[in-house]
Formats: C-alpha cells, sequence, structure tokens
C-alpha cells in the first residue's frame, strides 16, 4: 500500500526526526481518529464527520496519498458533505433514501477501517526502517 520508494524520496531533504513526526502523527493519532470518525458517523454529526474526515485524510495524505484509505476517506468527506446539503430540506432526515445513504456511508467507513488498518500498519513497519 505505502510505496515507500516515492516516501523516501519525498521526505528525502527532511531530517529523520521530522519524517519521524510525520509517520507518529498518524501511528499515533490512529484510534483516536478512528474513533471520533465512528462517534460522528453514530450520532450523525454529518458536520463533524466531514471535518474529521478532511484532517485525517491529510495525516493519511502524508504517509500515502494513492492507497484505498485516501481513496476511502475522501470519499466519506465527499458522502458527507453532500449529504449536508441535502439537510437543508425539511423532514429529510425520515426519508428512505437519505437513510439509504447514511448507511453508504457506514459502509464507506468499514472498508476505511480496514483498508486504514493495513495501512497503520506499514507505516509502524516504515517507521522501523527511520529509527535504524
Amino acid at each position: 500500500m505505502i510505496n515507500t520508494e516515492a516516501f523516501k524520496e519525498r521526505y528525502s531533504d527532511f531530517d529523520k526526526e521530522i519524517v519521524l513526526d510525520i509517520l507518529d502523527m498518524f501511528i499515533d493519532g490512529y484510534n483516536e481518529n478512528i474513533a471520533v470518525l465512528s462517534t460522528h458517523l453514530g450520532n450523525s454529526n454529518l458536520t463533524s464527520l466531514k471535518l474529521a474526515a478532511h484532517a485525517f485524510k491529510g495525516n493519511i495524505g502524508n504517509i500515502e496519498a494513492n492507497c484505498p484509505a485516501f481513496t476511502e476517506i475522501d470519499r466519506i468527506e465527499t458522502m458527507s458533505e453532500q449529504l449536508l446539503q441535502l439537510d437543508e430540506i425539511e423532514d429529510i432526515k425520515h426519508d428512505e433514501d437519505y437513510q439509504k445513504a447514511l448507511g453508504e456511508v457506514a459502509a464507506q467507513f468499514t472498508l476505511f477501517r480496514n483498508s486504514s488498518q493495513r495501512l497503520l500498519e506499514e507505516a509502524k513497519e516504515l517507521k522501523l526502517e527511520y529509527q535504524e
């Protein structure tokens, strides 16, 4: 998932400590970010979900922007934005299609959680290389 050659090239002019900080930002914040996304999704708090997805997408992009986890978190952000636009319609939250769309966001989150877990494991391995 992580193109290690491209990662090392992208950060070749950076001190090891900075690269480790970038990796740590993703690794150390992973569980909290997943919990925050899950909470916002569970509460159907689309504004907070969109903002949290955007922030986490930035952390992921620092590691690898060409991976399923990045694409999936981007979809969560986009889907949240689309649903937010519908929120302005009166009684939309009771609409069957709206509820189905919320379910699709939840399904996307499940995909994201699985792929981001793989990204997390690879980031931990990459971090070991920088600690040597």
